[in-house]
């Protein structure tokens, strides 16, 4: 009958370089945070996109003021969803800020003033119905840059 050749010694030296380097990655948690966030761009954004096709602001409230009648006639529906040729919406970028803990969408389109004019700010961002799926998106990203971190896996 074989023995199991390990000492508790071996096992608290590996739990303790865990626990040092768990403890190193809450140290650094808003880095980690940021890059989670950013790893989930294109998620996050495409939310927000969702969204503005559905005539919804950030807030969940719809986009206002409606489109003229002249212009609702063209587009064939009177509700903003802020599309025309796609190039305000395939413009939009997501910009976290690792210090204060907070991320921003946005867009390079020249458009983008217009429309913040015309509509405000609160085009942008994940409404709050949508707010619990982008949170774990988010965390599931975070877990997986905390294992690779912690374990190298």
């Amino acid at each position: 009958m074989g023995v199991l050749k390990s000492s508790p010694l071996f096992l608290l030296m590996g739990i303790a370089a865990i626990a040092k380097r768990s403890n190193q990655f809450v140290s650094r948690l808003p880095v980690h945070v940021a890059q989670a966030v950013l790893n989930v761009e294109t998620k996050l954004v495409d939310m927000n996109r969702r969204q503005m096709l559905a005539s919804k602001r950030a807030d969940g409230a719809p986009i206002t003021p409606l489109y003229s009648n002249p212009y609702a006639r063209r587009k064939g529906f009177k509700k903003p969803n802020l599309y025309v040729t796609g190039e305000f919406q395939s413009e939009m970028f997501l910009h976290v800020n690792e210090n204060e803990g907070t991320f921003f969408i946005s867009s390079f389109d020249e458009k983008m003033k217009y429309l913040i004019k015309m509509y405000s700010l609160k085009i942008f961002g994940i409404a709050p119905k949508d707010l619990p799926q982008a949170q774990k998106i988010s965390v599931d990203q975070l877990r997986s840059i905390y294992y690779l971190y912690v374990f190298n896996c």
